[in-house]
């Protein structure tokens, strides 16, 4: 037992922190993981604002593959508000055309697709939406017209039977 540990803290001396994992380096790890944890608490208590800034700071330091496409999926979500010209937000779409570019395989990306779908479907709701609110807008011009003629026949056709 020894001799074990006596071998991993030689080479542990040689080889230096690249051998030892992310993991088993705790606070002092990756900075992009050092900015995830801070974000995800912030998240947790509530505090979204300050979350999604420590979650930017993270996704513009270098990319680091299961942390990187966290942050951009946590992102997309927490930037998904909607606005008067569009339900989703361009940055909310940035971040999840960001995930799917950088990471394609990762299961982060995996879960936006099915929210990029939605979204989708959403935005095409909406245009269907603002057509059928300008269809009726224009049939209830037209039956504004056709009740003013409507009258105005009325009026004619009792002009005609005094006259008679």
């Amino acid at each position: 037992m020894k001799k074990l540990v006596l071998f991993i803290v030689t080479g542990s001396l040689f080889t230096g922190c690249a051998a030892v994992p992310d993991h088993w380096q705790g606070a002092g790890g990756h900075p992009v993981r050092r900015s995830l944890a801070p974000g995800v608490r912030e998240l947790s208590a509530g505090d979204t604002a300050a979350s999604v800034k420590a979650l930017k700071r993270a996704s513009e330091g270098k990319a680091v593959s299961g942390v990187t496409d966290e942050v951009l999926f946590r992102l997309a979500l927490l930037s998904l508000k909607p606005n008067r010209e569009m339900l989703v937000s361009r940055q909310g779409r940035h971040f999840l055309k960001r995930l799917k570019k950088e990471y394609p395989s990762s299961p982060w990306t995996a879960q936006a697709a099915q929210l990029s779908d939605l979204i989708k479907l959403v935005d095409e709701l909406y245009l269907q939406n603002k057509e059928v609110t300008a269809a009726k807008e224009s049939l209830s011009k037209e039956v504004e017209v056709l009740k003013h003629n409507i009258q105005q026949s009325k009026n004619l056709d009792m002009e005609l039977e005094k006259s008679r």
